[in-house]
């Protein structure tokens, strides 16, 4: 699993943030989703906490629009 794959999951939910994840900023957009997550920064765990999370869409949009300045930034 890479922020690559995760990031097939994420753009159902937050188009531009799984977008991210496919890029060369992935990393740090996984890293924006593994802190609201509260979980380690790796693909691995962050697959895991929205798999595991019922909410996870609605958090991963949340993040895309709380955050639109940071997420703006890494484009």
């Amino acid at each position: 699993m890479d922020w690559k794959d995760l990031g097939k999951t994420v753009v159902s939910a937050a188009p531009v943030l799984g977008g991210l994840l496919g890029g060369p900023v992935g990393t740090a957009a996984g890293t924006l989703i593994a802190s609201v997550f509260g979980v380690d920064p790796n693909p691995e765990a962050v697959a895991k906490a929205v798999k595991d999370d019922p909410e996870a869409f609605v958090r991963l949009k949340e993040i895309e629009l709380n955050h639109k300045e940071e997420i703006h930034s890494m484009t």
